[in-house]
């Protein structure tokens, strides 16, 4: 937006000293519909002017570095690509309508376009990519249902491209609720189709955080939930991993949602909340009757042993709250939960601990060091203070190498 160049502009001291209290930018922003009311249509018709200039067609681009000197001669080339779309979007779309679709069609057109538009890491799409494709990636509703009615153009809602990517998969992923609407209604889809690299609308709009499509996707009963990308994560994980509280909330609304479904480490969304120590997602997973608190990951590592590792304090004490929580736990190097909590210096999470009736407070790793031992060499005095303060703590416990809690803390 014009709006936003002059704010840009502006705010370089090498420009205009007034940048220094922004006064005439905050005038633009105030008055931007009143001084360029028709700003976007504007930008969007010179975004597609220029990218139907006749030197954008001649020849397909492979690789980045065949395209690099394109885009290093054109500048402007990269804007308009990323953005017409979005200036074009709305009250813009049935002004521009007729241009629009002319450039839609011109296939060598959009597929460099489409190149630039979908480039990750100066890493080229393998084939090119559709009008119909475009116009669903930006969220152009009406453009897409002329696309769909019109039998000229044979454009098709569940076209795949070069990369098995459908258009609803484009708009979901980009959170486009009405284009989303429309594709669900104007074609059989199928919704669990995968992408080159495992990817499905459903997994794109979670992990996005696009509430409004996931609803829409979550009504079709042929939908899976479960589906998992090259990553092996599943819409439920990345919304547990983004701490989406509403998220996690609707993909829970699916009974047929497997919450205890690892990724390739073995962790499950449980634990990967309790890591973060995301308080109202564990409070959530925990609702369900089938959540295994002691899921395991490759490691044998659970949820409460991630929440006690980082600290996190609510999360630890709503897993000790669970019926059927285990603590005895140890990782690789035979560290407990105690001893981990100590070392660390989490004196809440000791405290917890400690009104465990089941909590060995001398287990011994593999080095036969104790929890006050940890706490002792690691100087965290007040976590050694509410370990001694316990009369079963032994405090001439000795490690491998006979050393006394003590003898450790003089030595560092």
């Amino acid at each position: 937006m014009f709006a936003l160049f002059v704010s840009k502009t502006f705010s370089n001291p090498k420009v205009c000293s007034i940048a220094a209290d922004h006064t005439a930018v905050e005038y633009f922003h105030r008055n931007q519909e009143r001084l360029f009311p028709n700003a976007h249509i504007d930008i969007a018709t010179t975004c597609l002017t220029y990218l139907s200039f006749e030197k954008f067609e001649r020849r397909i681009y492979q690789n980045y570095r065949e395209l690099e000197s394109l885009l290093i001669e054109n500048p402007f080339y990269v804007y308009a690509a990323l953005n017409w779309g979005h200036h074009a979007r709305g009250e813009a779309e049935e002004s521009i309508k007729d241009m629009t679709l002319e450039f839609l069609r011109d296939g060598p057109k959009v597929d460099c376009a489409s190149k630039v538009m979908l480039m990750r890491r100066k890493i080229l799409p393998r084939r090119s990519t559709s009008g119909t494709h475009v116009s669903a990636f930006f969220g152009l509703v009406t453009i897409l249902r002329h696309q769909l009615e019109d039998t000229d153009t044979q454009a098709d809602a569940s076209l795949r491209d070069g990369s098995n990517r459908t258009p609803l998969l484009f708009a979901a992923a980009n959170g486009h609720e009405l284009a989303v609407q429309l594709l669900l209604s104007r074609a059989i889809v199928d919704l669990n189709l995968r992408s080159m690299f495992g990817w499905t609308p459903l997994l794109y709009a979670a992990s996005n955080g696009h509430q409004p499509v996931v609803k829409l996707l979550l009504l079709q009963r042929s939908i899976n939930v479960n589906e998992k990308n090259m990553h092996g994560w599943t819409p439920l994980f990345y919304a547990v991993t983004n701490g989406d509280e509403q998220m996690v909330e609707l993909l829970l609304s699916r009974d047929d949602v497997d919450v205890n479904l690892a990724d390739p480490s073995g962790q499950t969304p449980l634990s990967k909340a309790a890591e973060n120590g995301y308080g109202p997602v564990v409070k959530l997973l925990l609702l369900r009757v089938d959540i295994d608190v002691n899921a395991e990951d490759r490691v044998g590592l659970t949820a409460l042993f991630f929440a006690v590792k980082n600290g996190r304090e609510s999360v630890v004490e709503q897993l000790l709250e669970r019926e059927g929580v285990v603590v005895d736990l140890k990782d690789e190097n035979g560290l407990g939960l105690l001893s981990i909590a100590a070392k660390n210096g989490h004196y809440a999470v000791v405290k917890l601990l400690l009104q465990r009736a089941d909590i060995d407070v001398n287990s011994k790793d593999a080095e036969g060091q104790t929890p006050v031992s940890h706490a002792a060499r690691n100087g965290h005095v007040g976590v050694v203070q509410l370990l001694v303060a316990r009369n079963d703590v032994n405090i001439q416990s000795t490690d491998n190498k006979g050393r006394t809690p003590l003898v450790s803390t003089v030595e560092n």
